[in-house]
C-alpha cells in the first residue's frame, strides 16, 4: 500500500513540476483594445483582422497575447503608467510619440464624415467648408491635424463611434468625423434602418495607417518593438497579412 502511495505521490510530483515549467515558459503580453469593428471587437469571428494579427505576430515572438477592451481614452492613460505591455490598433501621431514607441504600419481605412442624406453640406475636401456646423468626436482618437487645428466650427466629443452614429440620426450633430468602414460595420450590425437615412460623403479627409504602441514606461518595449517590427515584415513578405485581409474580406467596406 505504502509502493502505491509513494507512486501516486511521486507521479502527482512530476505533474506538478512539469506544470511549473510549463507556466513559466507562458510568457504573456498583456495588451488593450477598443470596441472597434470591424477591426477588432468582442463578437467577431477570431475577435477581427487586427487582433487575429496581433496574436499571430506575438507567437511568433514567443508570447501568448492577452488583451481587454476598455475606451480608447482611458487605455491610453492607464498605458502610460505601464499598466499594459501594448495598445492596438493606433494611428499615427506626433505627440503621443513622447510616451509610447510606435511599430512599423499595417493597413487601416478611410477617415471622413457621415452626416444625414437630407442634410444639404457641401463638402469638397477643405474643413472651412464646414464653418458653424457641430461635429461629433470620439474622445482619445487621433484625427487630422486640419480638423484638430480648425476653430470653423463645433467639435462634441462622445465616448466611441456608436453614440455619435445615434446622436447624428437623432439630429443632434450635424456631422460626425469617422472611420468609413467602422461606421458602416456598426450601421450594418446594429443599427441597419439608419443606412436609408445616413451616408459618408466622399472624399474621404484622410486614409490611415494602423500602428501598434507600446509604453515608454515599459522598460522591455524597445526591445518588444525591434522583434515586433521584424516579426510584421516577415508576415508580410510571406503573405500572412494578405491572407488574413482575404479572410475577412471586407465586405463591410462597401
Amino acid at each position: 500500500m505504502l509502493k502505491k502511495e509513494l507512486k501516486i505521490f511521486g507521479s502527482l510530483t512530476l505533474f506538478v513540476a512539469l506544470a511549473a515549467t510549463l507556466f513559466a515558459n507562458d510568457k504573456v503580453i498583456h495588451g488593450a483594445t477598443l470596441e472597434w469593428g470591424p477591426y477588432i471587437g468582442k463578437n467577431i469571428p477570431e475577435n477581427g483582422y487586427v487582433a487575429e494579427l496581433m496574436k499571430e505576430a506575438f507567437k511568433r515572438m514567443g508570447y501568448r497575447l492577452e488583451f481587454e477592451y476598455m475606451p480608447w481614452a482611458r487605455t491610453l492613460e492607464e498605458a502610460k503608467a505601464c499598466k499594459y505591455d501594448v495598445l492596438f490598433p493606433e494611428y499615427m501621431n506626433e505627440e503621443r510619440k513622447k510616451d509610447f514607441y510606435y511599430t512599423d504600419k499595417y493597413p487601416g481605412g478611410p477617415v471622413g464624415f457621415y452626416k444625414k442624406k437630407d442634410k444639404k453640406i457641401s463638402w469638397t475636401g477643405k474643413v472651412e467648408e464646414l464653418k458653424g456646423l457641430k461635429i461629433g468626436t470620439v474622445r482619445g482618437y487621433v484625427n487630422p491635424p486640419e480638423f484638430e487645428s480648425s476653430e470653423a466650427f463645433i467639435k462634441e466629443s462622445a465616448t466611441d463611434d456608436e453614440t455619435n452614429i445615434k446622436k447624428l440620426e437623432k439630429d443632434r450633430l450635424d456631422l460626425i468625423i469617422v472611420d468609413k468602414f467602422v461606421a458602416t460595420y456598426i450601421i450594418n450590425t446594429k443599427y441597419p434602418a439608419f443606412n436609408t437615412v445616413l451616408e459618408f460623403i466622399e472624399p474621404a479627409l484622410k486614409t490611415y495607417d494602423l500602428y501598434t504602441i507600446f509604453p515608454k514606461k515599459c522598460e522591455n518595449s524597445k526591445s518588444l518593438v525591434r522583434d515586433y517590427n521584424r516579426i510584421l515584415k516577415e508576415m508580410n513578405e510571406d503573405g500572412t497579412i494578405d491572407k488574413v485581409l482575404r479572410k475577412y474580406d471586407f465586405k463591410y467596406r462597401e
